[in-house]
């Protein structure tokens, strides 16, 4: 019998690897429901290769446009409603969506028992106890897809000793060597060209100023239940090695791959790593190199605030992520300078627990109050 799939994001950049990779699984599994933003043609296209007909488009507006190859299908409207795609049938849920709007899709998956494989970062980093908690309680599996984490899964599981910490890696973006006098004159334009990878623009600006990295850092710990002195990162411009697992004797065990997000996602669904690709070959006489650096914290202070938002725990986490969100946007539309990302973030959250106390364990009202009361707050700092 096939493992039946759900793909939460088909039509994004995941989601085409994922179909990429179960093209070649031999019908070991079968796709029972996909879901878009907005990408319609590109759904009807997957509902009709992979003969799948519930469809789940996020974007609800989109429900007024009548398609009529939509209505043939069992199609729902809002990631709310893509919950009706949870049943007893399913083996594996895919994660794939950004942001915050599928946490309670997450929380949902949580309580199945069965397999949640998850790219979707910010889900771990805002809901982090109460997601694994829920995971605990229904014995619902977490399998990370982000190719980091997925490395520090893959040795864990394969070498099973006490560790003393683990390691991941930062390619360094695009103003490793940049003269730190012009990192206030960055434009979205510099920002969004990362060396190694095509990504979207949000992501882009994250990784060009080692926020991503920060909040990989609170991903992991959450995901391998680590203290915050058990996780940390350096930069590798190469991005061969992805994550290390370092143990009490000083040995280290190293992850290496060609950085392509096909290599951790197919450990999904070929876990004796028989997945054949000609494509990401690794040759290390061809690279001749493997460059390893701290990080600076002067160039890169996403880092350190992350630390500390790290350690501070509870709602911090999610305040870090969401203020993110909103100061990247403000960048991106050319309201605040680059070197304002990380500054306006460390103030808004001062002046957020200047008037509230850290919540150890919040819950998803709990995720929304706080999220308000940014929405309501934020111009305050950025007008001073």
């Amino acid at each position: 019998m096939p493992k039946n799939i759900i793909l939460f994001g088909a039509t994004g950049s995941i989601g085409t690897s994922v179909l990429k990779i179960l093209d070649k699984t031999n019908d070991k599994y079968c796709l029972k429901g996909i879901t878009c933003n907005q990408n319609i043609e590109s759904l009807i296209d997957i509902s009709n290769r992979y003969k799948c007909d519930n469809l789940g488009v996020s974007n609800e507006d989109l429900s007024n446009d009548k398609n009529e190859i939509l209505e043939k299908k069992n199609t729902v409207y809002g990631i709310k409603n893509f919950e009706s795609f949870i049943n007893e049938d399913i083996d594996i849920y895919i994660l794939a969506i950004s942001g915050l709007s599928g946490a309670s899709l997450a929380l949902r998956i949580a309580e199945t028992g069965k397999t949640l494989a998850i790219a979707n970062k910010e889900c771990i980093i805002s809901l982090g106890k109460i997601l694994f908690n829920k995971c605990h309680k229904f014995e619902t599996s977490i399998f990370p897809l982000d190719s980091e984490h997925n490395a520090i899964y893959q040795l864990l599981n394969r070498n099973y000793k006490p560790i003393k910490n683990i390691t991941i890696t930062a390619s360094g973006g695009p103003f490793l060597d940049l003269d730190l006098n012009k990192f206030e004159y960055i434009t979205p334009e510099q920002a969004i060209k990362h060396p190694k990878w095509k990504m979207g623009n949000k992501i882009s600006v994250d990784s060009s100023n080692m926020m991503n990295k920060s909040l990989e850092l609170i991903e992991a710990k959450n995901l391998f239940h680590l203290q915050p002195n058990e996780v940390d990162a350096i930069i590798h411009p190469q991005s061969i090695i992805h994550g290390i697992i370092n143990y009490n004797d000083n040995s280290s065990y190293a992850f290496l791959s060609q950085p392509n997000m096909e290599i951790p996602i197919s450990s999904l669904f070929f876990p004796n790593k028989d997945y054949r690709s000609n494509n990401h070959d690794l040759d290390l006489t061809k690279l001749k190199i493997l460059e390893f650096l701290e990080i600076d914290n002067q160039r890169f202070p996403a880092f350190s605030l992350g630390k500390y938002i790290m350690q501070k725990d509870g709602i911090a986490p999610h305040l870090f992520n969401y203020i993110n969100d909103k100061l990247v946007k403000l960048f991106l539309e050319g309201f605040i300078k680059y070197t304002k990302i990380v500054n306006f973030n460390e103030r808004v959250i001062e002046l957020y627990f200047k008037s509230h106390q850290n919540i150890n364990e919040p819950n998803i009202e709990d995720l929304n109050e706080s999220s308000i009361w940014v929405d309501a707050n934020i111009k305050t700092i950025i007008n001073k």
